[in-house]
C-alpha cells in the first residue's frame, strides 16, 4: 500500500509540473528574447495587481506580442508564474550558494553560528530587498496554486541541498539520517521570516531579522548540544 501511494504521489507531482510548465523552451535567440519580455511584463503585471491581474491579453498587450506568441509559450497564467518563480529561484539559489562560500569558506574547520548565520541572514535579506514586491506576489502565487505549491516545496529542498554539506559543518554531531530534513527545516524558516519581514515597516523589519538571527543561532547551538557525538 505504501509503494502504490508513493507511485501515485510522483504521478501526480509529475502531472502537476505538466500543468503548470511551459510549452516550448526557446532555442534561438530571438525566441529566447520574447519569452523575457513575456516575464519581465509579467512581472510588472503582478507587482500591479498581485497574481489575480495576470490575465494573457494583458500580458500580449503589455509585452508586445500577438496572443499566439504567449499561449506558444505559456499555456496558463499559472505556466507564467511557474516561470517568473523559476527565475526567481535561479537568482535566489545562486545568492545562497554565494553567500555560504564567502562567510563558510575553510571546509576543514568547524565555523562558529554565532559569526556566519547573521550574516547570511544579512546577504538574504539584501537580496530580498532588491526583489522586492515581485518576490512577495510571486511566493503568493506559489503557495495559493496547489500545482505550483508542488514546486515551491521542491525548491526548497534543492536549496536545503546546498545548505547540507555547511550543516555537517556548523553541528558535527547532528545524525546522517536528519541532515537533509533539518537542512529544510532552516531553509523554510528563513524564508517565511524573510518574506515576512518584507511586509514590514523598516523598524519591525529590524527588530524581526534580528530575533531571526538570534533564533537561528540557538538552533544551531541547541543542535550541538542534543546531537549524539
Amino acid at each position: 500500500m505504501n509503494e502504490q501511494t508513493d507511485r501515485l504521489a510522483v504521478s501526480a507531482a509529475a502531472a502537476a509540473k505538466n500543468r503548470v510548465a511551459q510549452r516550448s523552451a526557446p532555442r534561438q535567440e530571438r525566441s529566447r528574447a520574447r519569452q523575457l519580455a513575456l516575464l519581465a511584463a509579467a512581472e510588472a503585471i503582478v507587482v500591479e495587481t498581485g497574481v489575480d491581474g495576470l490575465k494573457m491579453r494583458e500580458l500580449a498587450r503589455r509585452a508586445n506580442l500577438p496572443i499566439a506568441s504567449v499561449y506558444h509559450y505559456y499555456p496558463s497564467a499559472a505556466a507564467i508564474i511557474h516561470g517568473l518563480a523559476r527565475q526567481y529561484f535561479d537568482t535566489m539559489r545562486a545568492a545562497l550558494d554565494a553567500s555560504l562560500r564567502r562567510h563558510l569558506p575553510d571546509m576543514a574547520a568547524t565555523p562558529s553560528p554565532r559569526e556566519a548565520v547573521p550574516r547570511i541572514i544579512d546577504d538574504m535579506l539584501g537580496l530580498y530587498v532588491s526583489q522586492a514586491p515581485s518576490a512577495r506576489f510571486i511566493w503568493t502565487g506559489l503557495r495559493a496554486n496547489p500545482d505550483l505549491r508542488l514546486l515551491d516545496i521542491e525548491d526548497t529542498f534543492v536549496n536545503a541541498a546546498y545548505l547540507e554539506p555547511y550543516l555537517r559543518r556548523l553541528v558535527p554531531g547532528l545524525p546522517v539520517t536528519e541532515v537533509k530534513m533539518t537542512a529544510a527545516v532552516l531553509i523554510e524558516a528563513i524564508t517565511v521570516n524573510l518574506l515576512l519581514a518584507m511586509e514590514l515597516p523598516p523598524a519591525e523589519r529590524a527588530a524581526l531579522i534580528e530575533a531571526l538571527k538570534k533564533t537561528v543561532v540557538a538552533m544551531f547551538e541547541g543542535f550541538r548540544v542534543i546531537a549524539p557525538l
